[in-house]
């Protein structure tokens, strides 16, 4: 478990046994006294990769853009997040909710790469009709 987790090693093993006896997040978190959210997550992650793998670090790796639109076409389509997270290799199924939010807001372009000004262009003079160079309005200072 990471050293910034809100249950201890022991809880989480309880959990996660709990869990194999087919105890839900809530009754768990109930059973264990434990913060409900904080075993929301847990039960998620047991869910997509299984008893042995959840106390186990995740090795975290970069999805393509199309992959991330294409699961969210999926889930809309009806696929089930915890599924779709299985294939996918994801440690928990939150990233597809947020990709399918993402796809919603902003379509086909919502996992674009963001656009970046070059310094080049940030710093970028023009010239006036009078042949000076100045800056571009919004960067020049104002004169009292």
């Amino acid at each position: 478990m990471r050293k910034d987790c809100l249950i201890t090693n022991d809880q989480a093993k309880a959990a996660i046994e709990l869990f194999d006896h087919g105890y839900g997040y809530v009754a768990t978190a109930t059973k264990l006294d434990v913060h409900k959210p904080t075993l929301k997550l847990l039960h998620d992650r047991w869910l997509v990769r299984g008893t042995m793998a959840v106390m186990e670090p995740h090795q975290r790796r970069r999805i393509p853009a199309d992959t991330k639109i294409a699961t969210a076409k999926r889930y809309l389509a009806g696929e089930h997040k915890v599924e779709l997270a299985k294939e996918l290799g994801l440690a928990s199924s939150r990233p597809i909710l947020d990709w399918v939010k993402e796809y919603r807001d902003k379509g086909d372009a919502a996992f674009a790469p963001p656009r970046h000004r070059t310094r080049a262009r940030r710093l970028a003079c023009t010239l006036s009709t009078t042949g000076r160079t100045r800056m571009p309005t919004r960067h020049r200072r104002s004169r009292m």
